[in-house]
């Protein structure tokens, strides 16, 4: 988490685990928490390796994020 402090207000970071298709009950839970974040943002930025090509879990988290409220950037 990082916090930026300006004139008119502040900007919270906040990096929440790995969004990602999973069997296991522990990360099931993380994936869940992070997801619950949503409602909580106004703007989420979603980044992804540039060097790399565009992948399945990629297309997942994309995905999870159709129906959120607020800004979406990648």
């Amino acid at each position: 988490t990082g916090v930026c402090h300006l004139p008119g207000g502040q900007i919270i970071l906040l990096d929440t685990p790995g969004i990602h298709q999973s069997t296991s009950k522990l990360n099931q839970a993380m994936v869940k928490t992070s997801m619950s974040t949503y409602g909580d943002v106004d703007v989420v930025v979603f980044m992804i390796d540039a060097r790399q090509k565009f992948r399945p879990e990629d297309e997942f988290v994309l995905d999870s994020l159709k129906g959120v409220r607020v800004p979406v950037v990648l």
